[in-house]
């Protein structure tokens, strides 16, 4: 289903596909991120009802396309079983020496995750999507640091926190989301949700 309109043929969405993290893994990850925020380094953190783990971004799309993007991503998860995921380890991106991306990684599921991704992928692409290039890493991201302010205690936290266990959830439904950035930060509306096959096992 589409939950949200989309008219106006010159209208572009800022679009990208996720699987939102479970309320409950919402709470553990912002106490996790309360902790992190004591070492005071200059984060943009991310909001706990945002959390979500990204298989692929979008960008700007075209409104009148937006249907599409939906139909395809519901008809490809449909044929994919639901799983198990762990939320487990911390770290930073491209690394703790430099750290420009604060992440939650994935133990369990992280495979499944990525065949997800590999899935969503193709069917995009047969829309006119560019297939991505990169590899799939599987992790939740909690901030993103504005300078190197202060990075020295968080990194020194993150690696004290590389086995920290979040907790699992099950990957049931994955959601076409439109972002919109403001100064604030960026807003999230749902586009469209797509259910995965089966239970989880």
């Amino acid at each position: 289903m589409v939950l949200e309109s989309t008219m106006g043929s010159e209208e572009l969405i800022r679009t990208f596909v996720a699987v939102e993290a479970a309320s409950e893994l919402c709470r553990t990850l912002d106490s996790f991120r309360a902790e992190l925020e004591e070492c005071g380094a200059d984060v943009k953190w991310v909001e706990p009802h945002q959390y979500h783990i990204t298989l692929k971004f979008l960008g700007n799309t075209p409104a009148q396309q937006v249907p599409d993007v939906v139909k395809t991503v519901q008809d490809v998860v449909s044929e994919i079983p639901a799983f198990q995921m762990t939320l487990r380890g911390a770290g930073a991106f491209p690394n703790l020496r430099k750290p420009n991306v604060i992440w939650v990684g994935v133990t369990e599921g992280a495979d499944r995750l990525a065949e997800l991704a590999a899935a969503v992928d193709r069917g995009l692409e047969r829309l006119g999507f560019e297939p991505e290039q990169r590899p799939f890493r599987a992790h939740l991201t909690i901030g993103r640091t504005r300078s190197l302010r202060g990075v020295g205690p968080l990194c020194l936290r993150l690696a004290e926190a590389r086995d920290i266990h979040v907790g699992q959830m099950d990957v049931a439904e994955v959601v076409v989301m439109k972002s919109v950035l403001t100064p604030k930060g960026p807003i999230y509306t749902r586009l469209g949700l797509g259910k995965l096959a089966g239970k989880t096992n």
